[in-house]
């Protein structure tokens, strides 16, 4: 379950990426609203999935020393996307300093 969830949250990221970059590369500030979107599902996926595994870990369907890998790796996950929306943002700044 735990792997399923990784590569669900992934995908996510790299459709984060995806939507940022084009915002990005094309200055588009409606293309902001799409990165915002998948970045709010992500925070909510993470919340999800470190909720579920710590039940799987309570129930013993998991170690420990997994689980505490498997939260480090949602986090870093989550970070990332956070990353992503902050450069994706950033075309905020250029375009009011190019008006």
């Amino acid at each position: 379950d735990g792997r399923a969830e990784l590569t669900a949250l992934t995908q996510k990221v790299n459709e984060l990426y995806e939507s940022a970059i084009s915002a990005f590369d094309l200055r588009n500030i409606n293309g902001l609203e799409s990165v915002e979107t998948v970045e709010e599902v992500i925070d909510e996926m993470s919340v999800a999935l470190e909720n579920g595994h710590i039940d799987r870990v309570k129930e013993g369907l998991c170690t420990a020393e997994l689980g505490s890998i498997y939260l480090q790796t949602v986090s870093n996950l989550e970070r990332v996307a956070d990353h992503i929306t902050n450069v994706a943002f950033s075309i905020r700044k250029y375009l009011v300093a190019s008006k």
